[in-house]
């Protein structure tokens, strides 16, 4: 009987201490198999120019001149996971309220400038990624997470590279997408992947994907460029924010 009653005890108190300690997932364990990272810069034009909605609500917003970020994805192998992996760690915007005037500019949500809308992304990137590598130390919070994903994007500032090799937004020229990865490769040392959409005939990089292992060390990515035609002319129009 006192086996019993002890036993009770203990699976009570490991009920609270469940209660108690909202960040922890008690009942779904986080899952931390990955083995790299893909960091993900966008050129919001060609976002907005690709955008399959068609109502309008693809706005980029004033102070943004620069590739904005997509999100940093902790990998495994060549598969999408993985993903949500402790649904029990919510999204708190005010862990991040002193550096989200900085994300409102390089990673900001493209579908709507609302405030709503903006929080809504980082939420979406936090619990799909965010929740899956916190166990390094330099990413085991929410505000560290943001907080890597904005230097990354200081660090490899894909503007400055394409520009380097003569890449820069027009409404006329035209280049090529070795021209692009070629610009990358030569300022990180690493193969990239590359992310093309096409509407009204034209082909556009609309996102630009470094890997890392896992302690954020520069690696060549595995994974093929997605919905890209090497034949076929890149535009990289210049960006119109409203």
């Amino acid at each position: 009987m006192l086996f019993r009653t002890n036993m009770f005890y203990g699976s009570f108190l490991s009920l609270c201490l469940c209660l108690v300690l909202s960040h922890v997932d008690c009942w779904n364990a986080t899952n931390y198999n990955y083995d790299h990272f893909i960091y993900t810069q966008q050129w919001p034009q060609s976002v907005c120019d690709c955008d399959e909605s068609n109502d309008g609500h693809c706005r980029i917003p004033q102070d943004v001149k620069t590739w904005t970020i997509h999100g940093l994805w902790p990998t495994l192998g060549k598969t999408e996971n993985p993903s949500y992996c402790n649904r029990s760690w919510p999204f708190e915007e005010s862990q991040i309220l002193n550096i989200e005037d900085k994300m409102e500019i390089y990673w900001p949500s493209l579908l709507t400038s609302s405030h709503n809308s903006r929080i809504s992304f980082w939420e979406h990137e936090w619990k799909k990624h965010g929740t899956c590598c916190t166990d390094m130390s330099s990413l085991n919070s929410e505000h560290k997470y943001f907080d890597t994903g904005l230097q990354l994007n200081r660090k490899y500032d894909i503007l400055s590279m394409l520009n380097d090799a003569k890449i820069v937004p027009s409404k006329t020229a035209t280049y090529k997408l070795d021209d692009f990865r070629e610009a990358v490769q030569k300022k990180t040392g690493h193969k990239p992947i590359l992310h093309c959409c096409k509407k009204d005939s034209k082909q556009r990089v609309q996102e630009i994907m470094i890997c890392m292992d896992k302690k954020l060390n520069l690696i060549d990515c595995k994974e093929e460029d997605e919905e890209c035609t090497n034949d076929a002319s890149v535009f990289y129009e210049p960006l119109n924010p409203w």
